[in-house]
């Protein structure tokens, strides 16, 4: 296996928490370990979509990246109100928040290729995630 080329959390501009979340949520998407799913499906557990926000904690259900970082390192991590401004490049590129596209998402394999590229660039590149 070859070793991991990602950026320190410096370079990201963010917490090496959060750092370790993104990594550990990664593995799980190629892993396989958290389903695709359609925003509000209350019955799939560990699934995925771009467009959901999970509910309550320890619930497994449907939630986004960010979300999923939070269902594994804890509600705290990339949270704007915390009193540490976050990077706009994360929430804008990585989260899409504001993105019509984020509606459209529901594939691990397209949040991780998009994931793996910022990890490892600084850019998340949905548009090739995407394949667009």
């Amino acid at each position: 296996m070859l070793a991991q080329n990602f950026k320190t959390a410096d370079e990201l501009q963010i917490t090496d928490e959060e750092r370790s979340a993104l990594i550990k949520v990664l593995g799980m998407f190629e892993r396989e370990e958290i389903q695709p799913s359609t925003p509000y499906k209350p019955n799939c557990r560990n699934g995925f979509h771009m467009a959901t926000v999970r509910s309550t904690e320890d619930c497994k259900t449907v939630a986004c990246i960010k979300g999923w970082c939070q269902i594994v390192g804890g509600n705290h991590l990339f949270d704007p109100f915390n009193g540490r401004p976050i990077p706009p490049r994360l929430y804008d590129e990585l989260f899409l928040y504001g993105d019509e596209r984020r509606k459209k998402i529901n594939s691990p394999d397209q949040a991780a290729a998009a994931l793996r590229s910022y990890l490892t660039t600084g850019r998340a590149r949905w548009n090739l995630a995407l394949g667009t």
